[in-house]
């Protein structure tokens, strides 16, 4: 999860969408265009070779001109697609986070200002974009330069040749030049285009050397009996020790409790959950059922624990996909969970698909929705973060007493930011 902190949303983006659409189709293409023109050159120094073997020499210092040229020019190119890139990312970074926060956009009428801001982000893109457009043709303009040398000295060489040279062989080696120059167009313009659009696998190998999450442990049968937690001298900090979020934090959770997490924005709410869950990295000790939790799997330890979000997550599927994640339960124990959540009336079975975007259901029935995931898996410690946050009274008092009916027998953790919670779960 730490990958996810340290790296903006829009460069994710982008590796995913557009780099690997350059090494899937991109790259592959204009290897094959070049070494296809490169082919044809070979054949075309051959056969002007055969008529008159000073065309070599003239044939291969049209070549070594280019190449020089690009060797130099490669470098600016390289900075102009990591340029046009970059700039990508942060716009695709705010068309995510303007589609995400849309409500709110409206709600305080600020269209105009988010207007300016991607018009601002689009310019800048378009313009790295343009430059590395005008780079790339500036490379061609050298090549159609090179090419009226390369024709003068062949027209030059035949005029200057004592050997005769019948009409057929000068008209011959003069059609092969423009044909050598179109194959050097092709070949110099993909093999230097290769070369930027390599930049994209440099980007996407990156990623290959991101730190995995350790997930060695020792896996106990069982585990957990009593649900108790313990945090012992925690000290935890998302950027340096300097800067803690949580500082000796103590406390217990005794086995069967609720207990509701209360606090203000900033307070450090959800960084107890991620400490628990090892999201991040933390100091101290945090124990349940007496076992310390950094000597589990981090697979042993988070399939023993469901959370509910604040932030619904349906996914494109059937309805058993959906509730039944690992696909490991009966469908009898998922129709007794859309029971309990009253969804069964919904669906007409389980085969039946539903999407994130157009399935027809109210936000209160979305949350009610995976409070099933959670009773379905059956587990002992449930953490709950700001489920009712968003939903009216009606569904609030639902979710209250399919807590109270359901996870009376679990460790139940809220989070909230009020301490009327409190009141209705008791």
């Amino acid at each position: 999860m730490e990958f996810f902190s340290d790296h903006y949303l829009g460069h994710i983006l982008n590796r995913f969408s557009e780099d690997l659409l350059y090494i899937d189709e991109r790259v592959p293409y204009s290897l094959y265009l070049g070494l296809e023109a490169i082919a044809e050159m070979v054949g075309i120094i051959i056969l002007m070779g055969t008529v008159n073997g000073t065309f070599l020499m003239a044939s291969l210092a049209f070549c070594i001109l280019p190449l020089v040229t690009s060797i130099f020019c490669l470098k600016i190119g390289r900075a102009l697609k990591r340029l046009e890139i970059s700039t990508r990312c942060s716009l695709l970074g705010l068309i995510n986070a303007t589609a995400e926060g849309l409500p709110t956009i409206r709600s305080a009428r600020v269209e105009n200002i988010l207007i300016q801001e991607f018009d601002r982000h689009q310019d800048l893109y378009t313009s790295a974009s343009y430059l590395y457009l005008c780079w790339f043709r500036a490379l061609s303009y050298i090549v159609d330069i090179c090419f009226v040398i390369f024709t003068t000295g062949v027209i030059i060489i035949l005029l200057l040749n004592d050997d005769d040279i019948s009409a057929a062989h000068v008209g011959f080696v003069l059609s092969q030049a423009s044909l050598f120059k179109r194959s050097l167009d092709v070949g110099f313009r993909r093999i230097t285009k290769l070369e930027t659009e390599m930049t994209a696998v440099e980007r996407i190998l990156d990623y290959t050397k991101q730190k995995l999450e350790p997930k060695s442990g020792t896996v106990m049968d069982g585990w957990p009996q009593r649900e108790g937690i313990k945090f012992s001298n925690v000290y935890f900090s998302y950027s340096s020790a300097d800067n803690n979020v949580l500082l000796n934090l103590n406390f217990t959770i005794g086995p069967h409790k609720t207990v509701a997490i209360v606090g203000r924005t900033g307070a450090g709410k959800s960084s107890i959950i991620s400490t628990i869950l090892r999201l991040h990295k933390f100091q101290g000790n945090i124990s349940i059922d007496g076992v310390d939790i950094t000597t589990l799997p981090l697979d042993n330890l988070r399939s023993n624990i469901s959370v509910i979000s604040q932030d619904l997550v349906l996914f494109t599927g059937t309805v058993r996909e959906n509730i039944d994640l690992s696909g490991k339960y009966q469908d009898d124990d998922i129709w007794n969970a859309l029971r309990t959540v009253n969804l069964e009336m919904l669906f007409p079975d389980l085969n039946y698909r539903i999407s994130s975007v157009d399935v027809n259901l109210s936000l209160g029935q979305k949350q009610l929705f995976c409070l099933a995931r959670a009773i379905v898996r059956k587990n002992k410690i449930i953490i709950m973060d700001e489920v009712t946050a968003n939903l009216d009274q009606g569904a609030e008092a639902m979710i209250h007493k399919i807590v109270r009916e359901e996870f009376s027998q679990c460790t139940v953790i809220m989070i909230t930011h009020w301490i009327i919670y409190l009141n209705v779960t008791k």
